[in-house]
Formats: C-alpha cells, sequence, structure tokens
C-alpha cells in the first residue's frame, strides 16, 4: 500500500501525486527522457533513480544514484 507504480497518468494527475509522495523512484534500464523525476525534485520530492547518462545530465547531482541493472 505505500509504493504505487504511476503510469500513462495526464500531466496534471501526476503533479499532485509527485508532490504528495514520500520519494520519487526511477529505476530506469534504458536511455529516454523521463520528466517525472524532474518535476519531482521541483516540487521539493526527493528522487531516486538508476545510474544512466540521461539521468545523470538531466537530474543534474539532485537525486540519488543508484547502480543500474544493464
Amino acid at each position: 500500500p505505500w509504493l504505487r507504480r504511476a503510469e500513462g497518468l495526464s500531466d496534471a494527475a501526476m503533479r499532485p501525486l509527485l508532490a504528495a509522495a514520500a520519494a520519487v523512484l526511477a529505476p530506469s534500464l534504458e536511455e529516454g527522457f523521463d520528466s517525472p523525476p524532474q518535476e519531482a525534485l521541483a516540487l521539493g520530492t526527493p528522487v531516486l533513480a538508476s545510474d544512466t547518462a540521461v539521468h545523470r545530465e538531466y537530474l543534474d547531482g539532485h537525486a540519488r544514484m543508484v547502480p543500474s541493472l544493464s
């Protein structure tokens, strides 16, 4: 009950969830732009992300990075 996967939501629906979250997880194994972690950081929500080139570039050292499995 404390972990929820939010996928395919509109920006309007996602924003309050990101703001209320204790943290946002971004465990991406593929390269690609991932805006929910950036939005979460802008709202003051901590982010835990896989250590990929795109996360390093776009999260600019503000998220906690963990080794990816790829």
